[in-house]
């Protein structure tokens, strides 16, 4: 099964538009091309329990939570850090709700009392984190042998024992989308002030 590439991605909330530059998984060689998610979809336009703003964005949280949209690295620190961190949440509520978000969608233009607090919740959670603001820190990876991160690709890690050769993280965010790279690996690592 096939997913989309995201390179970039932004947002216009007044217009309720997100721009994409975004490639299929399934072709080959990866072509990247531009495209404007605009408006609310239609099963979401007659719902009147919920704002223009959630109509639009509960969509889209939902494409990136299933894997349809793979955020790249080179989509912006603000928006990867969003899109993480109400993951991170929205596997909370489902767990609290005993529901899967994907499955939450409209039929015959209503949803239960239930799920409209999910989606009001979920959107509200995405929309905190992406309008936080980044804070300066000075602080290192290392791992359980003493090792520092010295830098992280897409499928390897680069690892040294000198603290001086590792990697400074001066930017919180940035700190906490390395150490969501870092889960996949059996390896127990933690985070060192400078």
């Amino acid at each position: 099964m096939g997913y989309e590439i995201v390179r970039s991605l932004s947002f216009d909330f007044e217009k309720l538009e997100a721009y994409l530059s975004v490639a299929s998984s399934n072709v080959t060689p990866t072509t990247f091309y531009k495209e404007v998610i605009s408006g609310i979809l239609n099963d979401y336009k007659e719902l009147k329990s919920l704002s223009d703003i959630e109509k639009f964005l509960f969509p889209i949280i939902i494409e990136v939570r299933t894997g349809v949209f793979k955020l790249r690295s080179s989509v912006s620190i603000k928006v990867r850090y969003a899109f993480c961190k109400t993951l991170e949440t929205i596997y909370e509520i489902e767990r609290e709700h005993n529901i899967d978000l994907w499955n939450i969608k409209p039929i015959n233009n209503n949803l239960t009392k239930l799920q409209v607090q999910i989606i009001k919740e979920t959107v509200m959670i995405f929309l905190g984190f992406y309008n936080e603001k980044d804070k300066t820190i000075s602080k290192k990876i290392i791992d359980e042998k003493g090792r520092f991160i010295k830098k992280i690709n897409r499928h390897s890690i680069d690892m040294v024992y000198s603290k001086n050769n590792g990697k400074l993280y001066i930017k919180e965010k940035n700190l906490y989308l390395d150490m969501c790279k870092l889960k996949d690996y059996d390896i127990r690592f933690s985070i060192v002030k400078i």
